[in-house]
C-alpha cells in the first residue's frame, strides 16, 4: 500500500493556510452591512480622542437628504484587533455616537453610544431605532470617550431603513333618525346598504364602504392625513333627509381609529338644522377682533354643550383656525374653547365661553376666540404685572422728584441732599 506524500510545496500550502486560521478573528459582528433605505458610508473617520481625552469627531455632507421619520439604524465599527500583536485586553472605551443636522445646523437626531467593541472583534454592528425631527442633510460623528482609558475606534457606516407608521381607521353608523334630532338614540336602527366615501383632500380617488345590517361601517388600514367621510344620499331610504352633515372631516395621526362619523337620514320633519362656528386666531393687536394679517390657530379644540339634554361635543380647528357645530336643534348651548390646546405662552383677549340660543335652522357665527402671547406663567396674571408695574412707575416718579413746601425741589441721590 502506498502512502500519499505531501511535496514541498503541499507542505507550503498548507502552513499558509494553519497560519491563515490562526491569525483569523475569533468572532466577527453582523460583517460590515449598511444596506437600507438610507446608507451612509463614513469613509472610516478614525475617532482617536487620546490628546486630553476630549471627544473627536467629524461632521460631513449626507449624500442624501434623509427626511423626517422614523427609521431602523444600523452603526457599524471598526478596529483591527486580529492582527495586532500587542496584547489586545486593554482595549476599552472604542464607543462612538452619531448626531444628525438639519439645513440651519440644528440637531433632529442624535443616537444612543454604540456598544463597545469587543477584544476579540474587529466589527461590530448596533441595531437601535431612530426618530428624526427634521430633515436631515449632513451626519457629525463623535467619539464616546468614556472614562480615562480611551482608544481609536473607527465609524465605519451608518444605515436608516423606514419604518411602516402604525395604520388608523374611521368609521362607524348610518343610522335611521326617527325623531329627528341629530343624535342616535339607544332605539334607533342602523341601515344597511347604505355607500360611504372617503377621500382624501386634494387628492384623487375615494374609498368605498357599504353598511352592514346593524348600519357600521369601516375604513381601516389608513395613514395618517386629512380625510372626509361622505355618505352618498341616492343610497338612503327613500323619503327620507339627512339630520345630520353629508360630509364629516376627520384627521388621522399614526394608529389612531376614530369611529365617530355617523350619518342620520329621518323620514319625518328634520329638526336638526342649526349652526354654532366660527374662528380661532393670533390677536395680534390684542382688540378682540380678528383682522386682516393676523395668524390663524390651526388644532385648537373646542367643546360644546347643550344644556337641555346635558349632551357635550368637541371639535378641532382646521386650517384655516375655523370650526363649526352643524346639525343642531333648536336650543341653548355654551361654547368653550380649551386654551390647554393653544399655542403656550398666550392668553385670551376674548371670552372663554358662549352662550348662545338657537331658533330651528339658525346659524350663529360669533363665537370667536383670540389669544395673543403673554408672559410666562409666574403665579400672577398678565394683569397683575400691568397693574404692578404702573404702581412702580408712580413710586420711582415720586422718589426722583420730591418738593417741599415753601422751597426749591430736590432729589435724592444716594440719601444725600441736592440742591
Amino acid at each position: 500500500m502506498n502512502t500519499p506524500r505531501l511535496g514541498r510545496l503541499g507542505l507550503l500550502a498548507l502552513i499558509n493556510v494553519i497560519i491563515g486560521l490562526l491569525m483569523a478573528p475569533a468572532a466577527v459582528a453582523d460583517s460590515t452591512d449598511c444596506t437600507s433605505d438610507f446608507e451612509v458610508s463614513l469613509n472610516a473617520p478614525l475617532l482617536n480622542p487620546n490628546a486630553g481625552f476630549s471627544p473627536s469627531e467629524t461632521t460631513m455632507a449626507l449624500a442624501a437628504t434623509i427626511p423626517a421619520g422614523d427609521y431602523a439604524l444600523a452603526m457599524v465599527s471598526y478596529d483591527e484587533h486580529s492582527n495586532k500583536t500587542v496584547d489586545q485586553s486593554d482595549q476599552l472605551n472604542e464607543q462612538w455616537f452619531m448626531q444628525l443636522l438639519d439645513s440651519s445646523g440644528s440637531v433632529v437626531y442624535q443616537s444612543e453610544v454604540s456598544p463597545d467593541l469587543p477584544d476579540d472583534q474587529d466589527w461590530l454592528t448596533f441595531n437601535t431605532s431612530a426618530t428624526l425631527t427634521g430633515d436631515a442633510v449632513a451626519m457629525r460623528v463623535a467619539h464616546a470617550a468614556i472614562g480615562d482609558n480611551v482608544n481609536s475606534i473607527v465609524a465605519n457606516c451608518a444605515g436608516f431603513t423606514r419604518v411602516a407608521p402604525e395604520l388608523g381607521s374611521i368609521g362607524d353608523m348610518v343610522w335611521l333618525d326617527s325623531n329627528g334630532n341629530g343624535w342616535r338614540d339607544g332605539s334607533e336602527p342602523g341601515i344597511g346598504g347604505v355607500r360611504v366615501l372617503l377621500t382624501m383632500p386634494g387628492t384623487g380617488g375615494a374609498l368605498e364602504a357599504t353598511t352592514n345590517a346593524d348600519g357600521t361601517y369601516l375604513f381601516a388600514g389608513l395613514a395618517t392625513g386629512s380625510y372626509d367621510v361622505i355618505v352618498d344620499l341616492t343610497t338612503t331610504p327613500a323619503n327620507t333627509d339627512l339630520t345630520t352633515p353629508p360630509a364629516l372631516p376627520d384627521v388621522l395621526a399614526d394608529g389612531e381609529h376614530h369611529v365617530v362619523a355617523d350619518f342620520g337620514p329621518a323620514a319625518g320633519a328634520v329638526l336638526a338644522r342649526a349652526a354654532i362656528g366660527d374662528q380661532v386666531w393670533m390677536d395680534d393687536n390684542v382688540n378682540g377682533i380678528f383682522d386682516s394679517g393676523e395668524d390663524i390657530l390651526a388644532g385648537v379644540t373646542v367643546s360644546l354643550f347643550d344644556t337641555v339634554n346635558g349632551t357635550r361635543l368637541t371639535t378641532v380647528t382646521g386650517a384655516s383656525g375655523q370650526y363649526l357645530f352643524a346639525a343642531l336643534t333648536g336650543g341653548t348651548y355654551e361654547v368653550r374653547v380649551l386654551t390647554a390646546t393653544a399655542p403656550e405662552n398666550t392668553a385670551l383677549t376674548t371670552t372663554g365661553t358662549y352662550s348662545i340660543s338657537l331658533s330651528d335652522g339658525q346659524t350663529s357665527l360669533i363665537a370667536d376666540f383670540g389669544f395673543a402671547q403673554a408672559l410666562p406663567t409666574t403665579g400672577f396674571e398678565t394683569a397683575d404685572f400691568g397693574i404692578a408695574g404702573f404702581v412702580l412707575l408712580l413710586i420711582g416718579a415720586a422718589t426722583l422728584v420730591l418738593v417741599r413746601p415753601g422751597k426749591t425741589p430736590w432729589h435724592l441721590v444716594n440719601a444725600n441732599e441736592v440742591r
